[in-house]
Formats: C-alpha cells, structure tokens, sequence
C-alpha cells in the first residue's frame, strides 16, 4: 500500500489521499519556529538530504547550526505511513502508533511524543555542525546528566538538552553511515556522511521527549525551562493562532472560482489557500525585543536560502499587501530603501553577497507603489516624502549609471535569472527591467502628486515617455515581445519574462497586442503535465533548453525549469486579459501549484520550481516567493 497523507484545518478534515512513489524520498514535513529555526523530516525511512533534521538559526548563529539528524521509531509494522498535517503540529501513523512532532513558536525545543508505543524504542541520531561544515573527522559528544536533563555537548559549548516523560534512556555513542540520495541526485556532494546515533529511548504507552537546542548547555536547558510547565497552554494557543490568524478568514468566505477548475476540488482549493498562507507565514521571522514581537523578514526558502533577499522580499510583499499585513510589508519595504547604492540600486540581500541585482530595486518601489495604494489613509505624509526622496535618489542614481539610450542596461548575471550557459547571461537591456523603471517613474508621479510637489511631474512624465517609446520600438516585433536587446542584437528568445512584464506594467502595451502576443508565444515555453502545466524558463526548442532539473550545476536552472512563482504571476496577468482565452493555462497552472503544494516535496510548502518535462518539485522545497504568489493567485482567481 501506498503512503498517505491527511490535513486538518480544525476539524475540517482533507483525505486521506493516496500518494505515489516518491523514489528520492524528499517527501516529507516542515516545522519552524518562526524565529529563524526549522525541523524536516522525510515521511519515512532514513533521511534523504543533509538538509533534513533540526537546524538552529538566531541572531547569535549567522549560519544555520544543526543539532538533529532524525527522531524515529526503530522499528514499525507498517510498510507504509500516513502523514497528518495539523497546522501546528505533524504526525507520522504507523497503524495505530502515532509519532507527533511540534515546534513552540519563539523557542528552539522539538517536542516528540508517542501513542500506542507500549514497548518501542525510538532513536535519536545527532549530526552536530554548521550547515556547511563538512569537517569528518574530531566531532565528539560528551553525554551527562544534570539534575533532570540529560545533556550532549558537542564541541564543549553546542548542546542539546534532552527531559523525558514516560520514557527511558540507553546511551548508544555509535556511529552510522548516511546515504543523502536527494542530495547526491541534485550533484551536491557524494551524498554520504556520518551520523552519531547517541541514544536508543524506551518508549511507555504515550511518552514525551523535549528536546532543547542552544549554544551552551545553560541555554539549552533554558530553552525547555521556559515551557515545560505549560506544553498544553502552548499548543492550545498554537492551535488558536493558525485558527484564527490564518484560516478564520477563508473558512468564513468560500468563493467561486471565475474559471472552472475540473482537476481541483472545493476542498482542494480550500486547503491550498489555508495553507500556502500558512507556508508564507512560516517562513517569516521574528524576534523577541525586550519581551515585544519585533518582525525582521522573510525567508527567501528553506533549506538553504535562510536570508532576506530584496527581490524575493518584495515580490513576495504582494501577498503581505493582500492580507492587509500593513506593519510587516512596511518593515520589508522601509528596510530594503533605507540604503540607495551609487548607482541607483539596493544591496541585494541582507547580509548583502557579490551578486548583483538589477530587479530588487524596481520590484522593491513597485511593490511600494501597491502599498500606497493600499494604506494610502495610513500613511503619513512623511513616510510619503521618505518614499519619495529615496525614489528620486535611485531613479536619478540610475539614469546616470545605467539608462542608455532610453533603456535601462544590465550586466550579466544580474536579473533573477542569474546562473549562465554558452554566453547566455541576459545582460544588455531586459524587458522586466525596463517595466520596473516604468512602474517607479509612475510611482513618482502619483507621489508628487499626492505630496504637492507638482513642480516635479513634467519631469517624469517627459523620462516616461523617453522610456516608453524607446521600450514600444526596441522590444516589439511582429507581434512578439523580445527578452532583451543588446546595442543592435535583439534576443527574440522566448522567455517568460515579457509575461512578468505585463504583470508589472499593464500599460507598456495595448490590451490587444498583449493578448495576441501571448497568444503568439505561450506555446513555445507552455509544458503540459499529467498535473496541470507550467512554463518553462525557454523555449523548448532552444538548444540550451533541458527537460529534466539538473541540479546544482544550474544548467537547467534558468534554460528549462518551470518556476512556480513564474507560473503563478503569470497566471495572474492571465486571468486580467482574458481569462477564457487563456482558461487551459491558468487551470494547468492552479492545479499544478495545488497539487505540488498539498501531495508533494514538502507537504504543505510550495517548491522553488519543477523540472519543465513534468511536475516534480525542485529546487528548494519551501519557497516564499511561490507560497506569496500563490496567495496572489488564488485570491486573483475567486468570484
């Protein structure tokens, strides 16, 4: 038998539903903790990625430090397993034996507890490092008690703090091979490493294990101390807040949709909204100052992009304008102008990198645009001068760096498609970027006009002209939109970036010639799935274009695989021009975001991407931007 996989919102229930193979094993769950740190497990069996297991991640750790390499019974009857995601917490059924798994939100404590394992033994294996810390060799575990803890020291200050209840301890101090089959599939390493197996636990009829997690062993303990005598209050108020925080608002509103959607059921589509907010919820972070919630950002993806970077931030600030979320778009989009580069732009990450980023900008001031359309009764007029001055400040810092010509160019490497293939590094000048110029010059316009600065519209209203004209000659061509020109060579590649262009500025062209033009190119770059369809990253019939994802080598990466947040911002513009026109590909591509976030990778969480030849998520498997514009999307696409 197959294994399953069951939600819950409340005691609204969804499935079980029957899963398939999944041969790499990277199916499975995710908990964080909204405090920077995450725990994901596959749905059985021995850990596919390096990437699984309970990382720790908080103002002291600039990295990810992990602690956990799995919790897991040693051995079941069962040869298949039913997941039940709960909201706020997980649970792996073996039969009647129940394993849950829950995370206290603003604490580094694992809590594990166990049903019907009268008899049983579980394990917990250690794989104590820095996330890319591939040192073998002198990792050594000191095992003590100390009053009712039992601790293991790693290194003498990383430890992990282990209080039982309904359960005995044997230290084991063993070392085990591990096979990352994920990993090796994805060309990240060999895939194989060492484990440390440190305790084998006796398991009474229902027991509870709390884990706590931190940089010494005072701060591990204190971990736990600070909820172990009110674990029920917590999961009540846990329970409460995905209740009332997240579901109250679909749960009281069910829509139609404005297209038939034949491969999606009303509870599918329920549940997919429930929860790709609470994915976009989970990866945000947050940080207790001086006993006050204070938040910092959003995680760009899990497992590996655990910083703020300014582009995905502010496409993904879309969603936090639809939910109303004003104090936390605000923060996102303050922050990332609080520093204007000399050329115009804005770092983009923080902690910033070397790449460099010729989008975070415009998306960072269009995503601006929306917010003062939103709050516009919220906002003061000095925070509308604060927008106002930065703007003027990069729009002018850009027109001397990088407009030519009445386009705005780029180096390669410096658009969201950033990876390289045969000379294919997109620089020159880009038809999203031009778009994001258009939509700031407009932004500054409306500011001027809400702020009383009319003296300044003729100006702009002249560089928007400028631009746009230049944009209308370079870009189209026989009813086709380019992806770039670069001096006299115009890159007539199909891409899906003129979709996102239209997404960002509606007006660049007439509603017709939109429509015919995605008429003219939809198919070269559509792919048809079993589960709905997406858009792969070139046409498909380029020479640079690859079918199946590659992995770390990125030759796939940009020149073939099928990005969800792509498919849905598409989607999205879609269902604006015509959305009977277009129903087969806005239907391909809700079902498939659907289904990849409820059936596959981890359940629950939408993937950075999929292979173009069919769907299977890639990539990394919690993806904000995805989980945001899919908020965008579905919302989009109810009556």
């Amino acid at each position: 038998m197959s294994d399953l996989i069951e939600y819950y919102i409340g005691e609204k229930r969804l499935g079980p539903i029957e899963l398939d193979d999944d041969l790499m094993n990277k199916r499975g769950f995710m908990l964080t903790n909204n405090r920077g740190s995450f725990f994901s497990l596959p749905i059985k069996g021995s850990n596919s990625s390096l990437y699984h297991g309970y990382y720790l991640k908080n103002k002291i750790e600039a990295k990810p430090f992990k602690f956990i390499e799995t919790i897991r019974l040693k051995k079941t009857d069962e040869d298949y397993i039913k997941l039940v995601n709960k909201m706020w917490c997980t649970e792996r059924h073996h039969g009647d034996t129940i394993e849950r798994f829950f995370l206290p939100k603003g604490r580094d404590v694992l809590i594990y507890e166990t049903e019907g394992t009268e008899g049983k033994t579980a394990e917990l294996i250690l794989d104590m490092r820095q996330i890319y810390d591939d040192e073998k060799w002198s990792r050594n575990h000191t095992i003590e008690h100390k009053g009712e803890y039992l601790l293991i020291t790693y290194k003498n200050n990383h430890t992990i703090a282990v209080l039982a209840k309904g359960c005995e301890f044997k230290v084991i101090d063993n070392w085990l091979r591990a096979d990352y089959m994920l990993d090796r599939s994805r060309k990240n390493g060999d895939g194989e490493w060492y484990v440390y197996h440190a305790l084998d636990i006796r398991l009474s009829s229902g027991s509870m294990l709390l884990l706590g997690m931190g940089t010494s062993q005072d701060e591990a303990i204190k971990e736990i101390a600070a909820i172990k005598d009110k674990i029920d209050l917590i999961k009540s108020e846990q329970q409460r807040f995905y209740l009332d925080h997240i579901a109250k608002r679909y749960l009281e509103n069910p829509t139609a949709t404005k297209i038939s959607l034949t491969k999606i059921t009303k509870d599918e589509l329920l549940f997919a909204k429930v929860f790709a907010h609470k994915a976009f919820d989970d990866l945000a972070v947050i940080e207790d100052v001086f006993g006050k919630e204070k938040f910092i950002g959003l995680y760009a993806g899990l497992w590996w992009f655990y910083q703020f970077w300014s582009r995905d931030e502010s496409i993904s600030c879309g969603a936090l304008i639809k939910l109303g979320m004003y104090d936390q778009a605000k923060s996102i989009l303050f922050r990332n102008i609080e520093i204007i580069l000399p050329d115009g732009r804005i770092p983009n990450r923080f902690p910033s990198s070397e790449l460099g980023s010729a989008d975070g900008v415009g998306w960072t001031f269009h995503r601006l645009g929306q917010f003062v359309d939103a709050f516009q009764d919220r906002i003061s007029l000095v925070d509308m001068n604060h927008i106002k001055q930065k703007l003027w400040l990069s729009i002018s810092r850009l027109q001397k760096s990088y407009l030519v010509n009445g386009l705005i160019r780029n180096r390669g490497l410096e658009t969201w498609m950033d990876t390289s293939a045969s000379g294919d590094d997109r620089k020159g000048s880009r038809i999203e970027i031009q778009a994001l110029l258009l939509s700031m010059i407009d932004i500054m316009i409306k500011l001027c006009r809400l702020t009383d600065d009319v003296k300044r519209i003729a100006k702009y209203e002249t560089l928007k002209e400028k631009v746009l004209t230049a944009v209308q000659v370079m870009f189209l061509h026989d009813d086709v939109i380019a992806d770039g020109s670069d001096g006299d060579n115009i890159d007539l590649t199909v891409r899906p970036n003129a979709f996102m262009a239209h997404y960002i500025y509606p007006s660049l062209f007439r509603k017709e010639t939109w429509i015919t033009c995605f008429e003219n190119m939809q198919d070269n770059i559509w792919c048809d799935w079993i589960n709905g369809g997406g858009f792969a990253t070139i046409d498909t019939k380029s020479f640079l274009f690859q079918p199946i994802y590659s992995g770390m080598d990125n030759i796939s990466y940009h020149r073939g695989d099928s990005w969800f947040f792509m498919n849905n911002i598409i989607a999205v513009s879609m269902l604006s021009l015509d959305k009977q026109r277009f129903q087969h590909k806005i239907e391909g591509i809700i079902t498939s975001s659907i289904k990849e976030l409820l059936y596959q990778g981890i359940c629950g969480f939408p993937a950075e991407l999929s292979s173009a030849s069919h769907l299977d998520p890639n990539g990394c498997l919690a993806q904000e931007w995805s989980a945001g514009t899919l908020i965008e999307l579905l919302d989009a696409v109810s009556d």
